[in-house]
């Protein structure tokens, strides 16, 4: 989804009337109380994965792994068998192209971009062994209302929503937004309603979750999360919204 990245970056009035109390000081504290490491299978936390001096396309490096991890995980497999075929990482690699801005077979990824993507992959092994017992699902579905055309997130595990974030960077305002739309979309769904959120950083080996009431009253003042995105949905269903408008 795209438009949903866009009202996330933007819009700040309205982001400050839902959410007055989502400050830097907030993301600062988010980061600090709720970063947790990926553990490998001893059980010490996993480093992180820098980015390659040869790295030509870190948003292309960045979906195939997730592709990749998605079909090891389909598999029961692992992305290392996975990505042994030429065949299959060809097609993994347009699958990544699509959700990007470059065409299918445009583009072919080095020996190293190729190792990186493995590695990466292998991070998402270690997230799902912490959560072996949970039900997972890459790419649920979420509802389009409004401006919002129908899409898909990332992640579910059990009864939260994660985000994945490729970065070297901390978790930012924007992306709590952009987390806290699905969510808000996710209501018209009684399929799909979850509890917690979380964000998963594979590049650097770390991982989040937190009480999503917990956080929306807080970041709101109060209110409660069927408040919060009721007001948020109600403005989304405005149609004269310009979506491609540059923040």
């Amino acid at each position: 989804m795209g438009s949903e990245r866009k009202l996330a970056r933007g819009f700040q009035t309205v982001w400050q009337e839902v959410l007055p109390l989502l400050t830097p000081s907030f993301v600062a504290s988010f980061n600090g109380s709720h970063e947790l490491p990926l553990v490998g299978r001893t059980g010490k936390p996993l480093r992180a994965v820098p980015t390659g001096d040869g790295l030509r396309f870190p948003d292309v490096v960045a979906e195939t792994a997730f592709v990749a991890a998605k079909r090891a995980h389909q598999q029961g497999s692992n992305a290392t068998r996975v990505l042994r075929s030429k065949e299959v990482r060809r097609e993994l690699t347009d699958t990544a192209l699509r959700s990007t801005k470059y065409s299918p077979g445009s583009i072919e990824l080095s020996t190293e971009e190729w190792s990186e993507v493995r590695l990466l992959a292998n991070r998402y092994a270690a997230f799902l062994r912490i959560h072996s017992h949970d039900p997972v699902q890459f790419s649920p579905r979420i509802n389009g209302w409004g401006v919002l055309p129908t899409g898909e997130a990332d992640l579910a595990v059990g009864d939260t929503l994660f985000e994945v974030k490729t970065v070297n960077r901390n978790i930012a305002g924007k992306d709590l937004r952009q987390l806290l739309i699905y969510l808000a979309l996710t209501t018209t769904d009684t399929d799909h309603r979850w509890e917690y959120g979380g964000f998963l950083n594979p590049r650097r080996s770390l991982w989040y979750k937190f009480s999503v009431d917990s956080v929306v009253r807080q970041i709101s003042g109060g209110y409660s999360p069927r408040e919060v995105f009721r007001e948020l949905l109600s403005y989304f269903d405005e149609r004269d919204i310009t979506l491609d408008t540059r923040f």
